[in-house]
């Protein structure tokens, strides 16, 4: 539907990006770390917390998304 009305939401915004960041951030992390296990060199149990790490910040990157798409009012069609 098209948008009647969105809230304020700068703090949101800043919040996704940084959500966003901090997801970019843990999946390169674990990649370098899934490598290194690969490879023979990495410590498993680094990895497994750098997983963990990934799985916490995309959560929090969807708890933010949400909360983003409760500021904006839609209507229940889409406008003309």
């Amino acid at each position: 539907g098209q948008l009647l009305l969105e809230l304020q939401n700068d703090v949101l915004k800043a919040e996704l990006k940084k959500a966003q960041a901090l997801v970019e951030q843990a999946a390169r992390k674990f990649e370098r770390l899934e490598a290194l296990v690969k490879t023979g060199t990495g410590n498993k149990s680094h990895r497994d917390d750098a997983k963990a790490e990934l799985e916490v910040s995309k959560a929090q990157l969807e708890h933010t998304q949400a909360l983003m798409k409760q500021t904006q009012i839609r209507a229940p069609f889409d406008g003309i």
